[in-house]
């Protein structure tokens, strides 16, 4: 073999050797790694059907993947705008109730919502959200939006009644759950109802405030925009032990159409009270 020849063939070795290294050397430092509990993911979005009535409720499944390698707390919940808005919270025409999870590395979950439909008719974008729950704070972990329109029709006979749907939500102090109102049309001097549950998830007893207030649907909730409002009533909550409230009162408000906002507040002994949860019932009452 020729000296230039040997020259070449140990050359080339050198080259392939310095190659690999540098493959390898990127492998192990510049290709990131998953960091523990770095990634919640979104699997998919379905519903069992896309066309529905109002009234009806919308069934929706989100399959939830913890791709992490450490334990996650996630908040999840569901949103339905119109087809011509541009996502933003201000334009979210349904917001489902947020659900809670814990997931294992490698775990998957599905959750399945059954959203009472009382929008307008008209065809509608779902998102499915996702949150981190980190050291008792909320972040973003992935929005997935479903593949297609739902789509909304009046329904055949004139709504009687609205039902809203449950709060399954651990990280609530005191969860909401099978809420009516009827009837959904009532003049301003005939008593309107409204039943629901309150269950407290505290670990002692706690005194509950509650009551209703009715903001005209076209405006935002604010303390100013409160057309009307129920008297408050007060209950004792055991840990776990679910209790009915009633409200048969009249709307002393304007005609037009209004929103039923739920409100629950916990009392301390001094007369003081915190803010637990503002809920918005699905649909509107009309007021004639």
């Amino acid at each position: 073999m020729k000296p230039f020849e040997e020259l070449f063939i140990v050359l080339s070795i050198i080259v392939f050797a310095t190659g690999i290294s540098m493959v390898m050397s990127q492998k192990s430092s510049d290709v990131p790694l998953l960091k523990a509990g770095q990634q919640l993911t979104v699997r998919n979005v379905k519903v069992k059907t896309n066309k529905i009535s109002r009234g009806d409720y919308l069934n929706v499944t989100v399959t939830i993947f913890n791709n992490g390698l450490a334990d996650k707390n996630m908040l999840a919940g569901v949103f339905l705008l119109d087809q011509n808005k541009t996502y933003g919270h201000a334009n979210i025409d349904y917001a489902s109730r947020s659900r809670d999870a814990t997931l294992k590395p490698s775990e998957s979950i599905k959750l399945t919502w059954e959203i009472p439909i009382y929008i307008d008719p008209g065809q509608y974008k779902l998102l499915a959200w996702l949150h981190n729950i980190k050291d008792g704070n909320e972040e973003v972990a992935e929005d997935s939006w479903y593949p297609g329109l739902i789509t909304v029709y009046q329904s055949a006979s004139p709504l009687e009644k609205i039902r809203g749907e449950d709060s399954l939500n651990a990280t609530l102090p005191v969860n909401i759950a099978e809420l009516e109102i009827s009837p959904i049309t009532v003049r301003s001097d005939d008593n309107l109802l409204i039943s629901y549950q309150l269950k407290s998830n505290y670990s002692d007893n706690a005194l509950i405030s509650t009551g209703v207030y009715f903001i005209e649907k076209s405006n935002k909730y604010t303390d100013e925009t409160i057309a009307s409002k129920f008297a408050p009533e007060d209950v004792y909550l055991n840990p776990g032990e679910p209790q009915n409230t009633i409200f048969a009162q009249t709307v002393k408000a304007p005609p037009s159409d209004y929103r039923v906002l739920i409100w629950t507040h916990r009392k301390a002994e001094d007369g003081t009270e915190k803010l637990i949860e503002d809920y918005f019932a699905p649909g509107y009452v009309t007021i004639n």
